[in-house]
């Protein structure tokens, strides 16, 4: 079938194919994404209260000895009211 059609006109059909797989990829990377961002997870505990979370960001490892160290301990101490 393709070989009456010229090079060219091959490439571009393999190209735009590509093209098309590589937006339906992204297409639903993006969908699944939002759908997983937009449910809401039960964040319950134990007892049936709310837990609170908490994300911790550092400009280094937290096995530096200083404030890293300290924020990541703080980070995993339990909250008490």
């Amino acid at each position: 079938l393709l070989v009456n059609k010229p090079r060219l006109m091959v490439e571009k059909a393999m190209i735009s194919s590509i093209r098309k797989g590589a937006l339906a990829r992204s297409i639903i990377i993006v969908v699944s994404l939002l759908v997983a961002g937009c449910t809401r997870p039960d964040r319950r505990g134990a007892a049936g209260q709310h837990r609170f979370e908490v994300a911790l960001l550092t400009p280094g490892p937290v096995s530096d000895a200083g404030w890293n160290a300290s924020a990541y301990v703080a980070s995993n101490t339990p909250m008490r009211r």
